[in-house]
C-alpha cells in the first residue's frame, strides 16, 4: 500500500506502512491449477516474513519463466534483506524504493536495489520479461532520485511528485532509469509490458503538459489518469493520453489481451467521466469504479463505463481471460452496486464490500458481478495489482478484510487471526457462481495481501503486509518478524490434487 496518494477519501480504513509476503515452494513442482469443475483444497506452501527492523511495505509482485520473484516495494529500513545501509538521518522522509529477486526454491534473496532520494520514494508496479529483466513504475518526491545516462529525463520535472521508470539488469544493476511526468503532480500506479519490449504505465496526474500527449487529449480537471506507451529501446517520446472528467480521478490497473487492446480500471468522482459504449452511462454516486478499453493502434475508445451504486465505489485492478473478457475487482460501499442472478453474493453485507465484475470481451454486457464481504470492512485490494485469471478461467483476488465472517470455502485459514484485520484470497469459478476456494491470511496483528500473480506451476504468488507476531511460517526467508510496525507477507497457494 503506497503512502501517499489521491487526495481524495476513498476508504473507511487505517493507514498501513508496510507489507507481508507468501510466497509457496508449488509453484517450483508439477502443481494442478485449480478448476472450474469442483472446489479443490489448497494449502500454504510457503509463508514468510521479510523485512528490516522498521517499517517494510511491498505492494506487487510478478514471477519470470525460471520461478524467480520480484517484489516492488517501499521501507524505512536500512536493513532492508539484500541491500547495503546507508545513512539517511538527514532525509526529509527516509522512505525509499526498493525491488527484489528472490530464489524461492533455494529460499535466498539474489539481489535488493534500492532507489531513492532526500524524500519519499515508493517502487508501486513490477514486471519481469523472459530475459529475466525488471521493469518497475512508481513515483517519487525527491529531485536527487539516481537517473541514468540514457534516460529520457535526468531532471526532476515540476510538481510535489515525478513517475519513475527503471529497467534492471538480471544481476540487479539499472540499466534504465528516467522520470516521467509534467509540471504538476504525477504519479505511476500501473504497468504492463508485451514480448515486444513496449511498456504501457499509468496513474493519476495534475499536469496539463505530460509529453507525447495524442492530439485532442487533455487533462480536464483535478487529477485525471492517464495512459502512456512506451519503449525504452527507442528514442521516439511516448505516447500519452488523458483519460478523466473535472474532478478527481485515480488510475489503478492496466492490463492486455492478445488483440491490440489496453484494459484500464480506476475509479472517478467526475460526472463527464468519458464513458462510450457505456454499460453505464453516468455516474450513480459520489464516486463510481470505472473499465475503459483502448485500442493499441490509436488509443483511441473501444469501450468506456462507469460501475457502481449510489454509494462510493473503487476499482483496484483489471485482469484479462484468455478469451479476451476483462475481470475488475475492487470495493463498494454501495446497496445498490450492479450484481448477477448467479453471484456468490448478491446483497451488500455492511461497511464496504468487495466486489468482482466479470464482463465481454466488447463491454457489451456483465457476464458476471458478486459481492465479497461480510458485516465490517472489505475490499479486494489495497492499491495492489489485485485480481488474475488462471488458464481455467478462474479469478483469483486478494485483499484485506475487518469481518469476522468473511465468506469461506476450502480455506487454509478458517477464521480471522484477530487483530486489526487479515488478508484473504479467494477463487472464483468462471460463471461466478461458485467460490472454490476462500481463505483468511494473517495473525493477531494488522495484515493485507496486496499484489498476486500466477505461479509457473500451477497457483499464485500473494504479497501484502503483517504486523503479526505470530505467523505460522513455513519455507520462511526469515524466521520471524523483524521488528518495526510491518513486515513483508509473502505467500504461495498451492492446490492440491
Amino acid at each position: 500500500m503506497s503512502e501517499r496518494g489521491v487526495e481524495v477519501n476513498i476508504m473507511k480504513i487505517k493507514p498501513v506502512l508496510i507489507a507481508i509476503i507468501v510466497i509457496g515452494y508449488g509453484m517450483l513442482t508439477s502443481g494442478t491449477a485449480i478448476t472450474s469443475q469442483s472446489p479443490r483444497s489448497a494449502a500454504f506452501s510457503f509463508l514468510s516474513c521479510f523485512g528490516g527492523s522498521d517499517t517494510d511495505d511491498c505492494d506487487d509482485i510478478t514471477v519470470d519463466a525460471s520461478g524467480y520473484i520480484y517484489l516492488a516495494c517501499h521501507s524505512l529500513s536500512n536493513d532492508f534483506p539484500g541491500s547495503r545501509a546507508r545513512d539517511n538521518s538527514k532525509d526529509q522522509d527516509r522512505m525509499d524504493a526498493y525491488i527484489t529477486k528472490i530464489d524461492p526454491k533455494a529460499g535466498r534473496v539474489i539481489y535488493t536495489t534500492r532507489l531513492g532520494g532526500d524524500k519519499w520514494d515508493g517502487a508501486i508496479r513490477i514486471k519481469a520479461d523472459r530475459q529475466g529483466h525488471a521493469y518497475v513504475v512508481g513515483f517519487t518526491y525527491s529531485s536527487d532520485f539516481p537517473t541514468t545516462a540514457n534516460a529520457a529525463r535526468r531532471e526532476f520535472i515540476g510538481g510535489e511528485s515525478d513517475v519513475f521508470l527503471v529497467k534492471l539488469k538480471t544481476n540487479g544493476e539499472l540499466e534504465y532509469s528516467t522520470f516521467f511526468g509534467g509540471s504538476g503532480k504525477d504519479q505511476g500506479n500501473a504497468l504492463a509490458i508485451d514480448n515486444a519490449g513496449n511498456l504501457y504505465f499509468g496513474g493519476t496526474t495534475w499536469s496539463d503538459d505530460l509529453p507525447g500527449v495524442e492530439k485532442g487529449s487533455r487533462n480536464a480537471g483535478n487529477g485525471d489518469g492517464f495512459v502512456a506507451v512506451w519503449n525504452f529501446d527507442r528514442p521516439s517520446t511516448p505516447r500519452v493520453k488523458y483519460i478523466g472528467g473535472r474532478e478527481v480521478e485515480k488510475l489503478t490497473g492496466i492490463a492486455l489481451d492478445n488483440s491490440g487492446n489496453i484494459f484500464i480500471s480506476g475509479f472517478t468522482q467526475s460526472p463527464d467521466f468519458p464513458a462510450h459504449a457505456a454499460l453505464q452511462k453516468n455516474l450513480s454516486g459520489k464516486q463510481d469504479a470505472f473499465l475503459t478499453k483502448l485500442k493499441l493502434a490509436d488509443l483511441s475508445y473501444g469501450f468506456s463505463t462507469f460501475i457502481g451504486g449510489a454509494g462510493e465505489d473503487m476499482a483496484w485492478g483489471v485482469a484479462i481471460d484468455s478469451g479476451g473478457r476483462p475481470h475488475l475487482a475492487g470495493g463498494s460501499m454501495s446497496t445498490d452496486f450492479p450484481t448477477s442472478e448467479n453471484a456468490i453474493q448478491r446483497n451488500f453485507k455492511g461497511d464496504t464490500d468487495g466486489f468482482v465484475t466479470k464482463f465481454d470481451a466488447g463491454g457489451t454486457r456483465i457476464l458476471y458481478s458478486t459481492y465479497l464481504g461480510g458485516r465490517a470492512y472489505d475490499s479486494c485490494g489495497y492499491d495492489g495489482g489485485d485480481i488474475t485469471v488462471d488458464r481455467d478461467g478462474n479469478a483469483w483476488v486478494v485483499g484485506m478484510t475487518d469481518s469476522t465472517e468473511f465468506p469461506t470455502a476450502n480455506p487454509m485459514q478458517a477464521s480471522s487471526g484477530g487483530g486489526e484485520g487479515d488478508g484473504f484470497v479467494s477463487v472464483i469459478n468462471p460463471t461466478g457462481s461458485l467460490l472454490l476456494l476462500s481463505s483468511y491470511v494473517g495473525g493477531s496483528g494488522r495484515d493485507i495481501l496486496e499484489g498476486i500473480t500466477l505461479a509457473p506451476g500451477g497457483g499464485v504468488w500473494a504479497t501484502g503486509l503483517t504486523g503479526s507476531r505470530n505467523l505460522q511460517t513455513a519455507g520462511s526467508l526469515q524466521k520471524a518478524h523483524n521488528g518495526g510496525l510491518f513486515d513483508v507477507m509473502l505467500t504461495r497457494i498451492t492446490p492440491l490434487r
